[in-house]
């Protein structure tokens, strides 16, 4: 593996893929060179609206060192666990010498899952994205010495734990939105104030001008109103689903017990 200089192609965590319109979150990926195995944990966007039942196969491609060119080879995989809205999958008898990898995610019951394999090459990352794939680099991926053994109800507790932190992540982005709006909605206000100010002396002329100037920044304050308005009523959205999801985990810690 020494003196590899081609580009990195890893995805990160939080990366988005589009699957045939369902949008897949990378939460995790490691890499056990003990067990020549990897596994890999996704989630589908809690900020979709709709529940989703389709059974997912999971294929992945591979770049081995010692080939030159970009032959595909397809290893096997099983999905530890799979809701509606998380997916646990393992890649087992990996060879030593991988290199670059891809994960690809198909429905179940389509026919046509095996044309990313045959088309897939790994050095057109742009084509990775729209095939809907996740790419991993030895470089890059987190290693680790040890699986641990999970049930069912850990699998559910963790996938709704990580959709938690996503979308607490995402109130977090939004407040910080309206907080500039906030801070531009007052910036603007100044200068209505400013101008009014600058009125005096200014002839019938300039003072309708100015009129006019400060009418029309009422209208971005009032924009400004109404998109915060937004996004104070998706925060308290995502705030309902944070609850019910932690509803949900304490009815699973309770049935564990």
């Amino acid at each position: 593996w020494w003196g590899d200089y081609s580009p990195i192609q890893q995805s990160q965590i939080g990366e988005k893929v589009d699957i045939n319109g369902t949008k897949f979150i990378l939460q995790d990926w490691k890499y056990n060179p003990n067990k020549k195995s990897m596994r890999i944990k996704m989630f589908i966007d809690p900020n979709a609206t709709d529940t989703y039942t389709n059974l997912y196969k999971v294929s992945f491609v591979m770049r081995d060192l010692e080939k030159e060119d970009y032959e595909n080879t397809q290893i096997h995989s099983k999905i530890l666990y799979q809701d509606d809205r998380y997916l646990v999958v393992e890649v087992s008898d990996l060879p030593e010498n991988f290199q670059k990898m891809v994960v690809y995610v198909d429905d179940a019951n389509e026919e046509n899952n095996e044309v990313a394999l045959q088309t897939f090459s790994i050095s057109k990352s742009d084509d990775n994205e729209k095939m809907g794939g996740f790419s991993g680099d030895y470089r890059k991926l987190k290693k680790v010495k040890n699986w641990t053994s999970e049930t069912t109800f850990a699998y559910k507790k963790e996938g709704l734990r990580f959709q938690i932190m996503f979308l607490e992540n995402n109130i977090a982005k939004k407040d910080m939105q309206i907080k500039k709006l906030e801070e531009k909605k007052q910036i603007i206000h100044e200068k209505q104030q400013d101008l009014e100010a600058s009125k005096t002396h200014k002839t019938p002329e300039e003072q309708t001008n100015i009129t006019y100037e400060i009418h029309s920044l009422d209208d971005t304050i009032n924009d400004n109103k109404s998109s915060i308005s937004s996004k104070e009523a998706n925060i308290a959205a995502l705030e309902e689903q944070i609850k019910a999801m932690k509803n949900q985990i304490q009815s699973l810690i309770e049935i564990g017990k």
